[in-house]
């Protein structure tokens, strides 16, 4: 007979020998709590010889947790929407429980929609934080604790926004014997964030560290022909953080045919072929870009008028002048759109063509869009009054009728005669 405290099992045998039959019992505990500790008692009980006890004391030993995921966490400097590993794993007995806190409070007070997710498994309690956001900056606790004790270790997360890249390289093909310089930059609000740069070529790094983005490559031979990318390194004053990386931008460099004039760009119209990409004061226009670049990325536009007046407005001007320089770096070189305003006036006659630029050279301008007529307003300026000459029953007036080509605004249909007695506030008149 056993007497026992706990969870347990056991198994009992017997075999036979010269001696006699030997029947022999085992007790096995699993997951010892120290609450199983105690003196344990095996009775046997024989018909003949009747009962025999023996005792046994079982000590349970406790161990307090012991981190095993390495050195201490590591703080953590990290982009929005990355996704964020803090481990945590630790051994001791009975097996510890984790838990974890941010800037102090309970994380289940932070964790919607299972932003935060905490491993299961025995011995693991890391903290996986997925597409993090500026508010999940702070100071993380791990706590893993069991009847022996608890320990603690502490990491600081500092989410940031991506840079702002203010310049990048472009591809180009080059000459054998070219001297080139490839430049790159990028911004931050963080004032305390370090930047430097290094390029790689292949993959490879091909610099060292620097506090400025720029690359010379001086007589440029087929052996330096690749694939050059520019990654700057930031590092965040107090946080003892690894760096962190961010590809700025790439540009693969070939040797090819010297750089030439840009091909002209062509199919200049309305955006929209409707009157809604045509106002008063605006034309709204698109094009496709050149069919070839010259060898070197289109950086800018040129987008050219050429007013052809109006019935009311002779204006006798039928050259092309520069009313807006649109940039092609900004939107990765495929802007084929504008809007030209502050430049037309109400009621006129325009025809616009295109003119694209690479770093050395322009193309020919493209050939004039269709005539485009804006649309009417309202006079800006009354008639001028000339003359006028009063009776006892009439009053003759004269006048002239607004600038033809800066104030008319379009075609007149009729003017409006009003007037009021001398002491009067109302007007009076009509339609004439």
């Amino acid at each position: 007979r056993l007497s026992t405290v706990g969870s347990s099992s056991s198994s009992s045998s017997s075999s036979s020998s010269s001696e006699g039959i030997v029947s022999t019992t085992t007790l096995a505990l699993s997951e010892t709590r120290k609450e199983q500790e105690g003196v344990y008692q095996c009775v046997v009980s024989h018909e003949a010889a009747g009962e025999s006890a023996a005792n046994d004391f079982l000590q349970v030993e406790l161990v307090a947790p012991v981190f095993t995921h390495g050195q201490s966490l590591q703080d953590l400097l990290i982009f929005t929407s990355a996704s964020a590993y803090l481990p945590c794993l630790a051994e001791g007995y009975p097996p510890p429980s984790f838990s974890w806190t941010k800037g102090g409070m309970p994380l289940e007070n932070f964790n919607k929609d299972n932003h935060y997710m905490m491993s299961e498994e025995k011995g693991n309690g890391s903290l996986y934080i997925q597409s993090v956001v500026v508010s999940d900056t702070a100071i993380y606790v791990c706590s893993a604790e069991n009847d022996a004790g608890t320990v603690h270790d502490t990491v600081q997360i500092r989410v940031a926004e991506h840079p702002r890249v203010d310049e990048s390289p472009t591809d180009m093909v080059l000459t054998s014997g070219t001297d080139i310089t490839l430049n790159c930059a990028v911004s931050h609000p963080l004032t305390s964030l370090e930047i430097q740069y290094f390029w790689t070529k292949d993959g490879t790094d091909f610099t060292s560290r620097s506090n400025t983005g720029q690359l010379q490559i001086t007589d440029f031979q087929e052996s330096k022909v690749g694939y050059y990318a520019c990654v700057c390194e930031l590092t965040l004053t107090g946080l003892s953080s690894s760096p962190l990386l961010f590809e700025v931008g790439s540009a693969a460099l070939t040797i090819g045919a010297p750089p030439t004039n840009p091909t002209q760009p062509t199919n200049v119209t309305l955006t929209d072929p409707s009157d809604e990409a045509v106002t008063a004061m605006s034309i709204s226009l698109c094009w496709e870009p050149p069919s070839s670049n010259g060898g070197l990325p289109i950086i800018s536009y040129t987008v050219e008028l050429m007013s052809l007046g109006s019935p009311v407005c002779e204006t006798g001007v039928t050259s092309w002048s520069a009313v807006m320089e649109v940039d092609n770096t900004d939107m990765g070189g495929v802007v084929t759109k504008a809007v030209i305003a502050d430049s037309v006036r109400p009621y006129m006659q325009y025809r616009v063509r295109v003119i694209a630029h690479n770093s050395i050279s322009s193309s020919p301008p493209s050939e004039g869009s269709d005539v485009v007529w804006t649309k009417e307003a309202a006079p800006s300026a009354p008639p001028t009054i000339v003359s006028s000459v009063a009776s006892s029953s009439h009053l003759s007036l004269s006048w002239t009728q607004p600038e033809p080509c800066t104030e008319l605004n379009g075609v007149i249909t009729d003017y409006v005669v009003q007037f009021r007695e001398a002491g009067s506030s109302e007007d009076s008149g009509g339609e004439g």
